[in-house]
């Protein structure tokens, strides 16, 4: 097919992505089957313009669309005739759009060729096409007069040949038309990025996922601190009551999955390393510092709503809790220098004692429950999160004072999948 392409022959691009239709990559690649869809069209082959503009609405290229829907429906496409109408009407051209959808209606077997030929999404039926007809035929004064002109030759064409593309087309995320394609080259180039199971006319539907990359490998920065309160006055600490925050790295996947009309559901599970280091301190002219580690595990579950401007991008905002559970914590006591204690000698930066962090003398617990919101950005398949969270736990071992534990900056990114 690939040869008789090469040759002109108009046809055989529209075979190979019917075929890639039925058999997917077992046939040939997603590039290769739309730069062959488009050749046929250039070459002006009347069945290859409806599978054409099906990709070309559910892409959001609507007036290209509507040009080879009217192609295809002067040719004798009878769903086509169906679509242009639709779109006609969304456009705001009622009179046309009705003309259209009854020159449809004529079709004694328009649900065999839908059944057939359709793509699954509209019509799904004659009684889709009716109803929408329906709608608008009594505000509407029609003008139809006529049934449109076209090759009775194509259109039994696109009738036998369409008839073994199955219910459905695929349709590429980033699909761009070009203006033209040279023949022999037909099975490298395009401009064509690979498949997704984005669901092409997911976009007609309020505010709906154009995507369904619904998890990503994240990494980024955490920081957090613990608000002090005895009654009278509160000072936010990190670990050693010194600086105003300890600094962590996060990483782990991310689960963030759309359940319709922009609401969804963030969360997945993540590991946190967290790292600090005391100033020095002098006991008996002696310098030490303590550094600290601590290893955790981090569940959030927020309810999300998304803002799907495009396919490409998308703002979210989401509020709920975050759970942490520390899995290991030490203070580990360090000198700064040289130092010779009892028969063992220690060099600089040497451990010279450890103990856990976890004891009620210390204000840590090692299970935290916080109340947490956000907001998040995608870029494509990058996605960025900024979450702040506000500790709901009171880890202090004393009734005179609380102590919380807030992350008051995490920043991270993921790639979605």
């Amino acid at each position: 097919m690939k040869k008789a392409i090469q040759l002109d022959c108009p046809n055989a691009g529209y075979l190979i992505y019917i075929y890639y239709t039925l058999f997917g990559e077992n046939f040939a690649s997603a590039d290769i089957a739309l730069t062959a869809l488009e050749i046929s069209v250039n070459l002006g082959y009347p069945p290859s313009f409806y599978p054409y503009a099906v990709l070309l609405e559910g892409n959001d290229y609507i007036d290209d669309a509507k040009t080879y829907y009217e192609k295809s429906a002067k040719s004798g496409n009878y769903i086509a005739m169906a679509c242009l109408g639709r779109l006609l009407i969304n456009q705001g051209d009622k009179a046309n759009g009705v003309n259209w959808l009854k020159k449809a209606l004529s079709c004694d077997n328009l649900d065999e060729k839908i059944e057939l030929e359709g793509t699954g999404w509209w019509p799904k039926s004659r009684a889709d096409v009716q109803a929408l007809l329906n709608k608008y035929n009594n505000s509407t004064t029609s003008s139809y007069s006529s049934s449109p002109s076209y090759s009775s030759h194509s259109a039994s064409t696109s009738s036998s040949t369409s008839s073994s593309s199955g219910s459905s087309y695929s349709s590429a995320s980033s699909y761009t038309p070009s203006s033209s394609y040279h023949t022999s080259s037909s099975s490298s180039s395009g401009s064509y990025s690979s498949y997704s199971s984005y669901n092409s006319y997911s976009s007609h539907r309020f505010n709906e996922a154009k995507d369904d990359f619904c998890m990503g490998l994240s990494a980024g920065y955490v920081r957090k601190e613990w608000l002090y309160n005895d009654g009278s006055s509160k000072e936010n600490l990190d670990v050693f009551w010194e600086d105003k925050y300890t600094n962590g790295i996060q990483v782990g996947l991310r689960v963030d999955c759309q359940f319709g009309y922009g609401f969804g559901l963030n969360s997945g599970l993540f590991y946190e390393y967290y790292f600090d280091k005391s100033e020095d301190f002098v006991d008996n002219d002696i310098t030490f510092y303590y550094r600290m580690k601590e290893h955790s595990l981090y569940l959030p579950v927020h309810f999300k709503y998304n803002l799907n401007f495009s396919r490409w991008f998308q703002i979210g905002l989401y509020g709920g809790i975050g759970l942490d559970c520390g899995l290991s914590g030490k203070y580990i006591l360090c000198s700064p220098e040289e130092l010779y204690s009892g028969d063992e000698m220690f060099s600089p930066g040497d451990t010279l004692d450890s103990f856990s962090m976890y004891s009620d003398e210390y204000d840590l617990k090692r299970f935290n429950a916080s109340l947490e919101y956000g907001a998040s950005i995608r870029i494509r398949r990058l996605q960025l999160n900024f979450t702040i969270s506000k500790g709901l736990v009171n880890m202090s071992g004393s009734d005179e004072y609380t102590v919380k534990q807030n992350k008051v900056m995490s920043l991270t990114a993921s790639l979605c999948f």
